[in-house]
């Protein structure tokens, strides 16, 4: 998160959502939609299915496209050392608005809001050697 953005206003049909969240849950049902406003840089949504009965987060890259490959590479960095959400589907862009898009496996908790205050504790050295690499 950078200091001088300001947050990104964006709204979603929920027919897009159902478009969207289709390509990663095939057949799937959109029982309820909320716009998650935690987001600075990105578009998030809760996306509860009614069949099959799951929650996904849909998230909607409006400021840097190269954010989808950086997550995923975090991503693989971790290694399921910590709770991630698992990645059901990306694309570069969408039928719906051209923008990249990602589908995840919904985890409860509080978002990071500032990461590094949390994770400078206990945090294996090797993750933060790492991390460098994965900016632009």
């Amino acid at each position: 998160m950078r200091d001088d953005w300001d947050q990104v206003e964006f709204n979603l049909a929920p027919n897009a959502v159902q478009t969207l969240v289709g390509r990663a849950v095939p057949g799937c049902r959109v029982r309820g939609v909320e716009r998650l406003s935690q987001g600075w840089a990105n578009a998030n949504y809760r996306v509860d299915l009614e069949s099959p009965h799951r929650t996904v987060r849909l998230r909607l890259v409006l400021r840097d496209p190269a954010t989808v490959s950086r997550e995923s590479s975090i991503r693989k960095l971790l290694g399921g050392e910590v709770p991630i959400p698992h990645i059901l589907h990306s694309e570069p862009d969408n039928p719906e608005n051209g923008l990249p898009f990602v589908v995840l496996d919904w985890i409860e908790g509080a978002p990071w809001r500032r990461p590094s205050r949390i994770l400078n504790r206990g945090i294996p050295s090797r993750w933060w050697k790492s991390l460098p690499a994965l900016r632009p």
